[in-house]
């Protein structure tokens, strides 16, 4: 995984690679892309964003080329009650429908980061971090799921989820379009946590989808 960043970068242009680049990881993504901008600092990444990537171990950057980690996950279980039905109802084939229906994946270690700058020469740098808990959302709802396999609200919130990591990425690399994204409707602040709670179907509203 590590090599898909290398490849991205090195297929960029100078002229792109001299602008503001962001990149998107999902799930066991994360971690290895760290590691790769950490060991090649050529890479000029600036903005990392990431959903449901689970990162365990010391959150240190020290490719000084990264200023922004906007960091999204669900709070909905892959795994939930009517599965749990299905399972005692059928045994072992009904744990098989289940995963199958759901087309989702329960994964351990999310939650909020805060990484810190650290470059090779022991100096520090800034390092922007921005977490976001969309209600709701599940595993895969980052992508459009066109299956037919999915609840009529697990589809409204996998559609909205969609939409806000849509605008989310178009905002990323725009000061004026970030600094305006966080009073978009649906989107609070939880202070205690210092986490950016999304009711995505709220967010959605704004467009009329």
């Amino acid at each position: 995984m590590a090599g898909k960043l290398n490849d991205f970068w090195y297929s960029l242009t100078p002229e792109q690679q001299a602008s503001e680049i962001p990149y998107f990881m999902h799930s066991g993504h994360f971690r290895p892309s760290v590691e790769a901008l950490n060991q090649n600092l050529e890479i000029g990444i600036d903005t990392l964003i990431v959903y449901e990537g689970p990162f365990v171990g010391e959150q240190v950057i020290r490719n000084e080329g990264v200023s922004k980690i906007i960091n999204v996950y669900g709070t909905k279980s892959a795994f939930d009650i009517t599965d749990f039905m299905q399972v005692v109802e059928m045994g072992p084939i009904g744990a098989i429908l289940s995963l199958m229906n759901m087309n989702d994946a329960p994964v351990p270690f999310l939650g909020p980061v805060n990484f810190t700058g650290i470059n090779d020469k022991g100096e520090n740098f800034n390092i922007d971090n921005f977490n976001f808990e969309i209600v709701g959302a599940r595993h895969n709802d980052f992508s459009y799921n066109s299956s037919n396999s999915l609840t009529p609200e697990q589809e409204r919130v996998n559609i909205a989820t969609n939409l806000f990591m849509r605008k989310l990425a178009e905002a990323s690399t725009n000061d004026i379009l970030w600094s305006e994204f966080f009073i978009r409707p649906g989107i609070e602040l939880d202070n205690d946590r210092g986490v950016y709670v999304v009711d995505p179907l709220k967010f959605q509203e704004e467009y009329n989808i």
